[in-house]
């Protein structure tokens, strides 16, 4: 399971950091497909080996876990989570108790949790909102730049929302922001996806059974109209009712929160039902939000919201998955940090917490083992990055854990040590105390593993004609 993990990582690591490089993934999809994100390699990863494939797919799970919870760190989720699990074998403390390691790991990480809280603070300006932006960009100047400005010009950091476009911009429009649960085929939390002029259908009861609104489809589903369903509740029974004939391709299921929407429901309904043909008004889905864009028409009697509207344009004449998927990451760092703060990036602060762990002097054992393999794991993020610079990262980290102050990172321009807030690289709380979290736990599973139950995977012949028939034999 560990060299399933190794593997796995190795394929992965080199996107860690805003300096990360960028990898061509090929696993024999229509197209290649170029990325920076951690899970978006492991998405699809595997190994031949059934016990090797298991390790790397539990590294998968926590690149999976990560993004589902702060969209970003998921390169750093798998590192941490690679580290713990080797340095618990190589020390053999697994034979001794089980369950005791892998509660003194839980705990210790629980410490380098709070530490690592200690340590942010609120975002000060619109200098370290763009520098939050810029590390989660990859250094992008250009996508930071309009993640910080359109960040900088909402009135609330959920509603902001990226769409793929052929040009970059960034609009500021009026329209109803509702809380809403989306079911299915959105398997990135922070994704936006945009409609123009769907059939909205919004319903105030449970839906069970496709039959309660099949009237209120018809026209829709003739006019070839994207359909979005909005319920109280949607229950399971709802989708496997859904006739045979339909394209749920076109169907979004959402379930709305009623208890947070801004007015009342039947308001919603008679302003859309009026609604002009020609006006083609857009509807945005991200981050659990329903964004309804609303005209000067229709503002009169609506509590209405500001939203703002990034479009993330094209690179050469092709639309470039992997700049929206830079974005997507970028956005969901700088929202993280406009809530819960940032702290000293690249690495840094896991340094920091790995210093800090050595000072700290426990009764426990157990808790003594968890930090003994928590401060070796730590170090790991920054030796990986100043290795992918081509430096000795080892001789690095020992050299800023004997005598430099805390919050130093490493400039990879430059080749020398700065301190974090002077070069302005830091990353949102939200992310990096996530990747510690999702990690520890991941690898206490793996410590916690005793007899691993799989299914070998049988060898497909292929079949050969006849000409071959002799050779193949």
């Amino acid at each position: 399971m560990l060299k399933g993990m190794s593997l796995a990582l190795e394929a992965a690591q080199s996107t860690y950091g805003p300096c990360g490089w960028t990898v061509a993934v090929d696993y024999h999809a229509p197209e290649i497909r170029s990325t920076k994100c951690g899970a978006s390699i492991l998405e699809d990863f595997s190994l031949s080996d059934p016990y090797e494939d298991a390790g790397a797919q539990l590294l998968c799970h926590v690149a999976r876990q990560q993004q589902k919870y702060t969209g970003d760190g998921t390169t750093l989720a798998a590192i941490l989570t690679h580290s713990i699990a080797v340095e618990t074998f190589r020390r053999n403390w697994v034979a001794e108790n089980v369950a005791e390691v892998g509660g003194g790991l839980r705990r210790a990480a629980q410490m380098v949790e709070k530490y690592i809280t200690r340590m942010s603070r609120p975002l000060s300006g619109p200098g370290e909102l763009a520098s939050v932006a810029r590390c989660a960009a990859g250094l992008d100047d250009a996508l930071a730049q309009l993640i910080a400005e359109g960040f900088s010009s909402a009135e609330d950091p959920s509603a902001v929302f990226l769409l793929p476009s052929k040009t970059s911009s960034c609009e500021i429009v009026k329209g109803i922001i509702l809380d809403v649960y989306l079911h299915d085929r959105f398997d990135h939390p922070y994704r936006s996806i945009a409609f123009t002029d769907p059939c909205l259908i919004l319903y105030p009861s449970p839906l069970e059974n496709w039959r309660q609104i099949e009237n209120k489809l018809e026209d829709a589903l003739e006019s070839g109209a994207d359909v979005l369903i909005a319920a109280q509740r949607v229950c399971p029974t709802f989708r496997a009712s859904i006739p045979r004939g339909i394209d749920q391709n076109r169907l979004h299921i959402l379930s709305l929160t009623l208890s947070r929407l801004p007015f009342e429901l039947a308001n919603i309904q008679e302003r859309l039902r009026f609604r002009r043909a020609d006006l083609n008004g857009r509807i945005v889905m991200s981050n659990n939000k329903l964004f309804i864009e609303l005209f000067a028409c229709e503002l009169e009697r609506q509590a209405t919201t500001s939203a703002v509207l990034i479009s993330i344009g094209e690179i050469g004449e092709t639309p470039s998955q992997e700049r929206m998927e830079r974005a997507t990451q970028c956005a969901a760092s700088v929202r993280a940090a406009l809530r819960d703060g940032r702290v000293a990036g690249g690495a840094s602060v896991l340094l920091d917490a790995a210093r800090w762990l050595g000072s700290q002097t426990v009764d426990d054992i157990a808790t003594s083992k968890g930090i003994a393999i928590l401060r070796k794991a730590l170090v790991s993020p920054m030796t990986i990055l100043i290795d992918s610079a081509g430096e000795p990262g080892a001789q690095y980290v020992e050299n800023i854990l004997s005598s430099s102050p805390d919050g130093q990172v490493f400039d990879l321009r430059e080749r020398t040590l700065h301190a974090a807030d002077a070069v302005g690289v830091l990353d949102a709380t939200a992310v990096v105390v996530a990747a510690v979290r999702v990690s520890s736990s991941i690898a206490g599973l793996i410590a916690l593993t005793e007899v691993l139950v799989t299914q070998r995977k049988e060898m497909q012949r292929r079949p050969c004609n006849p000409q071959e028939e002799d050779l193949q034999h």
